[in-house]
C-alpha cells in the first residue's frame, strides 16, 4: 500500500482557529490513510523549533499556505516558508495549494499565479455557510491528493539510496565575497537588511557578476539562523511574557547553537515585541482598551486607563493610590505589557521604561531607594514635569509627542498622583523585570 501523502500547513497563528475548521474537514483522508498533515502545532516540548518545521516543510508533497493579512506580515511565513515552498514547488518536488482564509490584496506574490482555493479564490470568511467554503476547499485538495498517489505508485521516491559522498566544490573568491558582506549586513541588522545594505548588496552582487538566484540563495541560506531564532521567541512570547526561567534557558540554548550574540538576540527580541502586541496579564486583565486609546494617539484617555487598569492589578479599586510595596512587587506580565503598549503607539518617546532610562542617566540607582530631591528634580525638569522650578500642574501635561521624551504616562489617579510620587519603585520593579 502507498504511504500516505504528507500535508504540511503554512500559516500565521492569528488563523489558528480556521486551520483548525480545515483540518476537521481534512479529517476523512487522515482516517482513510490517504494523507498525514503537519503544523507546528505538533512540535513537542524540548524539540527544536526550527529544525522540526524545516523537515516537515522539506519532506512534504503539499504545502497549504493559509492567505490572510497576518499570513502576508509574517516574515517566517514569507522569508522561509513562501520561499522554499516555491522552490519545492518549481522543481516538482511538491505540490502548493494557496488557501485565502480571508480577504487580502495578495496580487504579485510569488504563488499568485497558482490556482487557489476555495474556487475562484474566494476567501472563506466570505462564505455565508463557512462548512460549504471548507468542503471546496476538501475537495480540491483531494483532488491533488489522489493525482499525486497515483504518481506515487507508479515511481517511488528512492531519495534515501541516493545520497553522495562526494565534497562540495570549491566556493569562488567571488562567491565569498558576497557571502562575507551578507554575513557582515546581516549581524549590524541583527537580521534585517536595511535599505542602504540592500543598495550595497545590489550593487556587489552586479560588481561580482553574481546571479540574482545565487545571491538570494546565499541571502536565504545567511538569514536562516535569525529567522528561526526569531519564530522560537515569537512563539514563546504569544504563550508567555516575561518567559520563565526554563523558556530562557531553551532559548539562550538555541542562541549559541546560531551563533547569535547576546546583543543580536536582545535586538530580535526587541523587534518582536514592538511588532507584535502581547497584551498579557497575571491578573486577568483586559489591555484592549488601553491599547486601542494608544493607537488612536488619545494620550490623555490612555494616561487615566494606565490608572486604572494598574490600580486594580493591585487588588485595589480607583480612586486609590499605590504602596511602595505594591510599586516594587507589581505583576511583571502586566507592567510589560502597558510599558511596550505606551513605547510602541509613541514611537518611542512614552512609557515607563523610556522614563527609567532618562531618570538612570540622572545618576540615579534602581535599587527602590529614593534617589535625592536633586536628581528627582533634575529628571522631573527632563520630562517636563518640573518648569522654572515648579512642578506643573495636570492642566499644563502636553498630551501629545511634542512634549518631551517620557512625559506620559503620569498616572494622575488621586491625590497629587504620579507628578510628585514614587517613581523610583516602579523603575525599580523594571529592572527586575528586564525593561
Amino acid at each position: 500500500m502507498d504511504e500516505a501523502i504528507a500535508v504540511f500547513f503554512s500559516y500565521s497563528h492569528a488563523d489558528e482557529t480556521l486551520r483548525d475548521e480545515l483540518a476537521k474537514h481534512l479529517t476523512i483522508l487522515e482516517r482513510l490513510g490517504e494523507i498525514k498533515s503537519w503544523h507546528d502545532r505538533r512540535i513537542l516540548p524540548g524539540d527544536e523549533w526550527d529544525g522540526e518545521i524545516n523537515e516537515n516543510l522539506n519532506t512534504a508533497q503539499v504545502i497549504l499556505l493559509l492567505i490572510s493579512s497576518d499570513f502576508l506580515a509574517s516574515r517566517y511565513c514569507w522569508d522561509v516558508e513562501v520561499t522554499t515552498a516555491m522552490e519545492r514547488h518549481k522543481s516538482g518536488d511538491a505540490c502548493v495549494i494557496p488557501i485565502v482564509l480571508r480577504d487580502v490584496d495578495w496580487k504579485g506574490a510569488p504563488f499568485g499565479k497558482l490556482q487557489a482555493l476555495p474556487t475562484n479564490a474566494k476567501a472563506v470568511t466570505s462564505f455565508a455557510n463557512r462548512d460549504e467554503a471548507f468542503k471546496n476547499v476538501a475537495q480540491g485538495i483531494r483532488a491533488t491528493v489522489e493525482k499525486l498517489r497515483t504518481a506515487q505508485s507508479a515511481k517511488r521516491q528512492t531519495d534515501s539510496s541516493s545520497s553522495t559522498s562526494s565534497k562540495p566544490a570549491a566556493l569562488s573568491p567571488e562567491i565569498e565575497e558576497y557571502q562575507q558582506e551578507v554575513a557582515y549586513i546581516l549581524n549590524k541588522g541583527a537580521g534585517d537588511i536595511s535599505e542602504a545594505g540592500r543598495i550595497t548588496l545590489n550593487h556587489l552582487r552586479e560588481e561580482l557578476s553574481i546571479s540574482a538566484a545565487t545571491a538570494q540563495q546565499i541571502e536565504r541560506e545567511a538569514l536562516a539562523p535569525y529567522l528561526a531564532y526569531e519564530q522560537m521567541f515569537q512563539r514563546m512570547a504569544e504563550r508567555a511574557y516575561p518567559l520563565d526561567s526554563e523558556a530562557q534557558n531553551l532559548l539562550k540554548r538555541r542562541q549559541q547553537k546560531r551563533g547569535l550574540s547576546d546583543e543580536t538576540a536582545a535586538m530580535i527580541e526587541e523587534r518582536v515585541l514592538q511588532a507584535n502586541d502581547f497584551l498579557h496579564s497575571e491578573k486577568g486583565l483586559d489591555y484592549r482598551k488601553l491599547r486601542n486609546l494608544l493607537k488612536a494617539r488619545d494620550f490623555k484617555a490612555a494616561d487615566r486607563e494606565t490608572y486604572e487598569v494598574m490600580i486594580r492589578a493591585v487588588g485595589e479599586s480607583s480612586g486609590s493610590w499605590f504602596t511602595e510595596n505594591e510599586l516594587l512587587r507589581f505583576p511583571a506580565a502586566d507592567l510589560l505589557t502597558i510599558d511596550r503598549l505606551w513605547v510602541k503607539y509613541s514611537n518611542g518617546r512614552f512609557g515607563f521604561s523610556v522614563q527609567k532610562q532618562i531618570y538612570k542617566g540622572c545618576g540615579a540607582e534602581l535599587d527602590g531607594n529614593y534617589p535625592g530631591g536633586k536628581i528627582w528634580r533634575q529628571f522631573a525638569a527632563e520630562v517636563g514635569w518640573r518648569v522654572n522650578d515648579s512642578y506643573i500642574d495636570y492642566k499644563e501635561v502636553t498630551f501629545d509627542t511634542s512634549a518631551p521624551r517620557g512625559h506620559l504616562p503620569l498616572l494622575c489617579g488621586s491625590g497629587d498622583g504620579w507628578l510628585v510620587g514614587w517613581g523610583w519603585l516602579l523603575f525599580s520593579r523594571m529592572e527586575t523585570c528586564r525593561v
